[in-house]
């Protein structure tokens, strides 16, 4: 009997933690993104590429199991010269699809009987909106910069993974593309990171 009432009580738990934001998990997520970025600028003087290297900084807030919103910084990175010339910053809206987004309990005080973890891929879709600026210097001495300001939106995708604790693995990929403003921007981008819970 007593075996069976553990059993029950931990499938409880499991679809507890499967279908919505477990009371007194943590909903914050702060990281960071590094990898492969080309970003390009277009304005009526020059058409001029940055990269081939990019980074991110994030901030989620989970609003249940399966949504969050959240703050971005993009920035596209050069090494000869050594340039980071274009940003692009902006609020996001992130949904899972397929399986509930990784959580953190930072105590096990609430649980009796036993202590659960679980680990897996969880696959999302985004779409951010905001303002991208860029300043590419030319080439050689003398060549007209590409100078563009606007709005821009990404649709993105990616998976989390939880990896140890509070720590968690993100690869991420997206197409920031600028709209209204001077000029056009674009940054296509695949990057990978790690973020914590707070």
């Amino acid at each position: 009997m007593r075996h069976r009432f553990r059993v029950i009580s931990t499938m409880m738990v499991i679809v507890a933690l499967k279908g919505a934001t477990v009371q007194g998990a943590d909903t914050i997520r702060v990281g960071a993104l590094a990898g492969i970025a080309i970003a390009t600028a277009k304005t009526t003087d020059a058409t001029l590429s940055e990269g081939p290297f990019g980074g991110s900084a994030f901030i989620d807030y989970s609003l249940d199991d399966r949504r969050s919103i959240g703050v971005e910084h993009l920035r596209s990175a050069s090494l000869t010269p050594v340039s980071t010339a274009v940003s692009f910053t902006g609020i996001f809206g992130k949904w899972y699809p397929y399986t509930p987004q990784p959580q953190y309990l930072p105590s096990d005080r609430d649980f009796k009987l036993t202590t659960i973890s679980i680990r897996d891929v969880s696959p999302y879709i985004a779409f951010t909106m905001g303002f991208v600026q860029a300043s590419i210097p030319g080439e050689f001495k003398g060549d007209s910069p590409a100078n563009a300001v606007g709005l821009f939106v990404n649709p993105k995708g990616g998976f989390d993974y939880p990896v140890w604790r509070m720590l968690g693995l993100r690869l991420e990929g997206g197409f920031p593309i600028s709209f209204g403003g001077t000029g056009s921007v674009t940054m296509p981008y695949v990057m990978a990171g790690f973020y914590a819970f707070f």
